[in-house]
């Protein structure tokens, strides 16, 4: 915010440093992680390369299930709250779908597909010009929080990182810089987490009408008495 001398510098925040790690990485030899070791096996050197078989897992699958849309999803989107609880259940993690409707992205559904960290969730969305986008979930051995990738398999583009004890993989057919754009919308949407289903507000009566209707009631006559007329005056007895 402007004139907020307590805010922390532009690269003290995570997605500027996703960006530039990740343009970075563009910029380099055909991609991979940044500062990945040619002989070094250490454990974060492996747990790059498991996540980097991750992204490719992710990319196979973004071009398997995006060529046919007879088989693109498992279950639909129009039950988002069962979708989510249904990958989650067998991520074993709490996932969601993220909002992508800032960048022209709608929500078709998802599947469960296995993967070498386990079981993972792929969402899948789709733009007006039906060009698809998938998100790939999946459950790390060890959280490694703000590691991103990018990685290019012909025409599909994949941009992966960790966010806590998930990992990320987003593919698509676009640009780099389109598809680092949708990331932006992922990573703020991962971040902001869920949203929360709004109560419904049950239909009530407007108070005239609750207060007319003793009224009503008291003006009808008892069962089986003829009502007198406003216009005729009752005959005398």
């Amino acid at each position: 915010m402007p004139g907020n001398d307590n805010a922390g510098p532009w690269h003290a925040r995570s997605w500027v440093r996703m960006a530039a790690a990740v343009m970075l990485i563009i910029g380099g030899a055909g991609g991979g992680w940044l500062g990945r070791g040619a002989v070094d096996q250490s454990p974060v050197v492996q747990q790059r390369q498991t996540l980097q078989t991750f992204a490719e897992e992710a990319t196979q699958a973004h071009r398997f299930y995006t060529s046919d849309e007879r088989f693109q999803v498992e279950l639909g989107a129009d039950n988002q709250d069962e979708l989510n609880s249904w990958l989650s259940k067998r991520v074993g993690r709490d996932v969601f779908g993220p909002d992508l409707g800032k960048v022209g992205l709608r929500l078709i559904g998802g599947r469960s597909l296995p993967t070498e960290l386990g079981a993972g969730a792929q969402y899948m969305y789709v733009n007006e010009a039906n060009k698809r986008v998938t998100l790939f979930v999946g459950a790390p051995r060890s959280g490694n929080p703000a590691k991103f990738g990018f990685s290019q398999n012909g025409d599909v583009a994949t941009i992966y990182w960790v966010e806590g004890p998930l990992a990320y993989a987003l593919a698509g057919r676009m640009s780099k810089e389109d598809l680092l754009r949708v990331a932006e919308a992922v990573y703020n949407d991962v971040k902001a987490g869920p949203r929360r289903p709004e109560p419904q507000q049950q239909d009530q009566q407007p108070q005239q009408q609750q207060d007319q209707q003793p009224q009503q009631q008291q003006d009808q006559p008892p069962a089986g008495v003829q009502p007198i007329s406003d216009t005729h005056k009752p005959k005398d007895s």
